[in-house]
């Protein structure tokens, strides 16, 4: 089994699944595994919405965390239930992000999500 490269770099707008930004991205393969994403939210979107498409292990094992470019928390721990059909809408500024997510268990497997700067369909 070949371990994650990240933290991956992802673009806002981009649905993130198993191997689609590198070698381990949308896959935690290890219990209480954790992976990063880092994005830049451009200049003139009113903030970005986090959207789980797939949660691994349930909707309540699978968690995510942003921060901000100066390591400050803008969502904390948020459960990947959580984030399904309608996502939620993070009111930031432009700048860089870091996205984190992991388990809170022994769960292990393929998710999916979307950061978006539009409000989900």
């Amino acid at each position: 089994m070949q371990l994650p490269e990240g933290p991956f770099e992802i673009e806002v707008g981009e649905t993130v699944t198993a191997g689609s930004a590198g070698v381990g991205s949308g896959s935690i393969e290890t219990p209480f595994g954790e992976e990063s994403y880092e994005f830049v939210v451009p200049a003139g979107l009113a903030g970005f919405y986090v959207l789980a498409e797939s949660c691994l292990g349930g909707n309540l094992s699978q968690r995510f965390s942003v921060f901000d470019e100066q390591g400050q928390v803008v969502l904390n721990n948020a459960a990947c239930g959580s984030l399904d059909s309608a996502g939620l809408f993070l009111d930031e500024p432009a700048g860089s992000y870091t996205l984190t997510t992991f388990t809170i268990n022994q769960a292990v497997g393929d998710y999916s999500f979307t950061i978006s700067g539009e409000t989900p369909q």
